[in-house]
């Protein structure tokens, strides 16, 4: 706030025009003692002694942070072990529980792009043979009546023989095909596969395979076609009526050679033997044994349309051929053959 000096500027003012140069303004007088002067003070050091003071950060690890990373890593390590160990245990625990009593068939697939057989896949589990009397109880000394033998049942009593097929295939048919109606146990002579369709032109219609002692359920026959219907998972399939026996008891004479061929993946191919010319009707693979499980690993050779080949063997039921190539014996699918007349 500021003063008006003089009793005669107070009246000057009243009667003059108002200017600002006859205004003096009072200001309170600086107190000496709180004036602080920047060249009398200095914050430097005050802030270092601050500095100094104050509590240092530890920058050394802590021992009890390893520890827990430590006891972290090795509750994973467990774990993995653990659950690597309950997958192996169970793989194999499924492996030992699904075994079949007689041999496995595993899945066979075409594995690259030249054409080539599809093969089969098969589970059979065999079943425990059942025998019974006219009143339908099992007889006394656990053999069938006579009269319950058809005509593909081999004679009991008799010397074990090996399974011998025959090169003619049968007549192939569709889904129509009829069947005299029955409901009987059968087992394979040695090895027979199981067909989707009564037809062995297409290897495609393959899906399993039984070998003696498996049993399936036969519920049709038919004579004329030489076809067998049986019940598969509870469809309708189809087996060659040769390959079949009712004696479910019989056991062949197993001889492994030229006409007996176990492959890599478990199939049984039967083979008879035949002695005439193939031409390929297009691009086709020899291999070295009738499967194409392996893919290109048994794979013996690639022949063009039009290439002869001698044949020494044919399989009606597998879809395979026996020939004679560059000095070898390989194997090759029927249906891409075709016979060559003299």
């Amino acid at each position: 706030m500021g003063l008006f000096h003089g009793r005669e500027e107070e009246e000057e003012y009243n009667n003059e025009d108002f200017c600002f140069e006859d205004i003096i303004v009072d200001e309170p007088p600086a107190d000496p003692d709180l004036e602080i002067y920047e060249d009398e003070f200095e914050m430097e050091p005050y802030l270092d002694g601050v500095r100094e003071s104050l509590p240092k950060r530890e920058e050394a690890f802590r021992p009890v942070y390893a520890i827990g990373i430590a006891v972290g890593l090795l509750v994973i390590l467990i774990t993995v072990v653990v659950l690597i160990w309950v997958a192996l245990h169970r793989e194999q625990k499924g492996q030992e529980t699904n075994l079949p009593t007689s041999t496995p068939v595993v899945e066979m697939q075409t594995t690259d792009e030249s054409k080539d057989a599809e093969a089969p896949d098969t589970n059979l589990q065999s079943e425990a043979p059942e025998q019974s009397g006219e009143d339908g109880k099992p007889d006394e000394d656990g053999q069938p009546d006579e009269d319950e033998q058809t005509d593909d049942t081999v004679a009991q009593g008799e010397e074990a023989v090996s399974f011998t097929v025959e090169p003619t295939a049968p007549i192939s048919g569709g889904a129509d095909m009829e069947f005299v109606e029955l409901t009987e146990s059968v087992t394979a002579l040695d090895a027979a596969y199981i067909h989707t369709v009564p037809d062995t032109q297409d290897v495609s219609y393959i899906v399993a395979q039984i070998v003696n002692g498996q049993t399936v359920t036969r519920t049709g026959m038919n004579e004329a076609t030489g076809w067998s219907r049986i019940d598969y998972n509870g469809e309708p399939a189809y087996i060659i009526t040769s390959y079949l026996t009712t004696d479910l008891t019989y056991q062949p004479l197993i001889e492994e050679g030229a006409n007996r061929l176990t492959t890599q993946d478990g199939n049984i191919v039967l083979f008879a033997d035949c002695d005439d010319m193939l031409e390929a009707t297009e691009t086709v693979k020899l291999r070295t044994e009738p499967s194409t499980a392996a893919g290109n690993e048994t794979v013996y050779a690639r022949i063009n349309q039009g290439v002869t080949v001698h044949r020494t063997g044919v399989s009606p039921d597998s879809g395979w051929s026996r020939v004679e190539y560059g000095g070898e014996t390989v194997y090759v699918v029927t249906a891409y053959m075709q016979g060559v007349e003299d």
